[in-house]
């Protein structure tokens, strides 16, 4: 990262200065240094430059009275309420560089123009291609965020060191020109303050798709990340646009501008944690100000928040899009960063329209906007329309490779990017409706299997507020609550409270909370099994590895789960769509990650298994060469006549139905 260059206020023809000299302020050189620290006092500098100049001239006026003062500073007010902290006009042009700068010959440009198409003045030393520049204006500031520079340690990577990186953090990534992964924050050239931000709060390393997708978010490309639950992608994507966003705010020309970056989640709940992950890492950082645009909450207050030179706005789209009708007054035309958190709901479940109205009303700024969508579910629909809006992608995928070529492509698909965490032990128990009560009940009551705080999901409100009744009621000293759509935002937050803070032991819930929040659970219930795989591998997600294992210290017998945490999973026949490719789906998980399944999903296994086998013994020239027609031809006969166990995919999905 670099340090500004050059700091300048250009609005007429160069004059000869006739403010005394002064030894400039010393500025660090270090590559570390984050342009938004050395800016500050480089503006502070140029303050009182423009104190002295205003002096001068208001001599000069005097002495000559019957002339024209070349130094004559005109009344600018309304320029300067939104470009610059000093007084100025069309006559003057001050420029302040440092000696570091002039020996570095490298770094950040903020140029003020408060009159673009009247500047006259002699251009300041232009800055390189990879410097990032704000442009002010009565109206915009224009942020092109290419200042990214590698440090020396990563900078020396060969593309075996780059290659043996990315294996090791198992990352995948497909796109142009990629920039070489990070082995440490302080590779990145962040703020003094942002680092230890993030030591204090755990971030001492980045992890695995931090690792790739912080320095492409620093280079300003456009992302589409896929990660397992719990692997660090809202930091992956907060810390550089927030990066960015400092380096702008520092400006005194980006007073009341912003936001510059709007992330936009599916629910309240995970835009609230958004923020405050956000607020975490710039505590303590000046001018760094964020904005929670969210339905529940008066919607005056947070179009009042918007004016208080706001750098981020996290928002739900419904909320945000009351704010751009009702507020037109309120300007987004800044924002060089796009996210949309949770891509695959978004693009879902009735937001797909509100996402692409979004899209079309928020103003593009010049230089182009920085796109980022994450899940740890994105399937290749999703891919394909995302990309429509981005330019010359990065997909970063984080986990396992394990797609088979003779599987049929769903299954593929399911095994390479829907997989459940890693860390989490997934046990499925085959238990009919009339019992999953007294089954639920027995793994409360057993202090062998009882690991609070647990979270229940069920499909419905009005399940979800009688399950938790009838838990209190049935099973003693045991405290539970409900949580779903119907409660107000104060309810669920102080919900939510109570069992990241241990109050609270039993939550049910919703698919409400499915969705990217950490509440610090050790146990996960699906009393009704998830709609889709795409949901169970987000339900299962919310258990906690480290909560899970402070939970098994306490308690002696019971499963070993090695330091995993606990997914227990309800299923019958009520879920038979889902079956064969949810039993593919465990099949293709590591020993360790799953208990042995129940012979109703078993025996889908071996079918699939069988029917691999099969294919996998036809003759070489039948492969490849086989007409598509035909093969389809095939398939359709095979399921027609419901044959033996090489019938292909539709008749072996007929035959379970039935």
């Amino acid at each position: 990262m670099f340090v500004p260059r050059s700091i300048s206020i250009q609005k007429g023809p160069r004059q000869p200065s006739r403010v005394p000299s002064r030894s400039p302020v010393q500025q660090p050189t270090t590559a570390t240094i984050h342009p938004g620290d050395t800016l500050m006092q480089a503006v502070q500098h140029q303050d009182r430059q423009n104190e002295h100049a205003r002096w001068l001239a208001e001599r000069m006026a005097a002495r000559q009275t019957n002339l024209e003062d070349p130094f004559r500073y005109n009344d600018t007010s309304n320029i300067n309420s939104s470009c610059s902290s000093s007084s100025t006009s069309k006559g003057d042009t001050l420029t302040h560089q440092s000696n570091a700068d002039r020996s570095t010959q490298s770094g950040l440009e903020y140029a003020l123009e408060p009159f673009p198409s009247d500047t006259l003045a002699e251009p300041s030393l232009a800055p390189s291609a990879h410097a990032p520049q704000a442009t002010c204006s009565t109206t915009r500031i224009i942020a092109n965020i290419t200042g990214y520079r590698e440090s020396a340690r990563t900078a020396s990577m060969s593309p075996q060191d780059v290659k043996d990186l990315r294996e090791a953090h198992k990352i995948h990534i497909e796109g142009k020109h990629p920039p070489r992964p990070i082995m440490s924050f302080e590779d990145c050239g962040l703020p003094t303050k942002m680092l230890t931000n993030l030591a204090d709060r755990g971030f001492a390393r980045p992890s695995s798709v931090q690792v790739q997708s912080v320095p492409a978010g620093l280079s300003g490309r456009d992302m589409i990340i896929s990660a397992e639950t719990g692997s660090g992608k809202t930091a992956g994507f907060l810390i550089p646009i927030l990066s960015h966003a400092y380096g702008l705010s520092q400006s005194s020309a980006a007073t009341t501008q912003g936001p510059y970056a709007l992330v936009l989640t599916p629910t309240r709940e995970l835009a609230m944690q958004i923020e405050q992950v956000a607020k975490d890492i710039v505590q303590g950082m000046p001018n760094m100000r964020t904005a929670l645009l969210v339905g529940g909450q008066a919607m005056a207050s947070q179009a009042h928040r918007l004016s208080q030179n706001i750098q981020i706005a996290i928002a739900t789209p419904g909320r945000f899009i009351d704010i751009l009708a009702k507020h037109t007054d309120i300007t987004f035309s800044n924002v060089f960063c796009l996210v949309l958190d949770e891509v695959d709901v978004m693009f879902s479940l009735g937001f797909g329209r509100q996402v692409k109205k979004i899209l079309d009303i928020l103003p593009n700024p010049p230089h182009g906007r920085q796109s980022i969508v994450c899940s740890a579910t994105i399937s290749k629909q999703i891919q394909w329309l995302v990309e429509k809006h981005m330019e010359n992608p990065l997909r970063i995928r984080i986990g396992d490779m394990k797609e088979q070529k003779q599987e049929p492509k769903s299954t593929a698909r399911v095994t390479d990017i829907f997989s459940p965490s890693s860390k989490i032990k997934q046990t499925i128990i085959w238990v009919e409706n009339d019992s999953k009560k007294k089954q639920l009940f027995s793994l409360l009551k057993d202090p062998k299997y009882y690991r609070p705080p647990v979270l229940i999901f069920v499909e419905s409100r009005v399940g979800a507020d009688l399950l938790a009744s009838t838990i209190q009621a049935k099973c003693p000293g045991v405290k539970a609550a409900s949580v779903h759509g119907d409660k107000s935002l104060e309810e669920r937050a102080s919900i939510l409270k109570s069992i990241v803070d241990g109050i609270l032991p039993v939550v049910v819930a919703t698919g409400l909370l499915a969705r990217g929040l950490n509440l610090h659970v050790a146990t996960v219930i699906n009393f009704d099994m998830a709609p889709s795989i795409t949901e169970y591998v987000h339900r299962v997600g919310r258990a906690d590895p480290e909560e899970a294992t402070k939970v098994a210290a306490r308690i002696k017998g019971g499963p070993k789960l090695g330091g995993m945490a606990w997914a227990i999973t309800f299923i019958n026949n009520d879920h038979q769509l889902i079956h064969s490719e949810f039993a593919s789906m465990l099949d293709g998980l590591d020993i360790n990650q799953v208990t042995p399944l129940p012979p109703q999903l078993k025996r889908l296994v071996v079918r699939d298994t069988r029917r691999i086998l099969d294919s996998s013994q036809q003759p070489a020239s039948a492969g490849p060469a086989v007409n598509t027609s035909k093969r389809k031809a095939a398939f359709a006969q095979q399921s027609q006549g419901g044959g033996g166990g090489g019938g292909g995919v539709l008749g072996a999905k007929k035959r379970r139905w039935l």
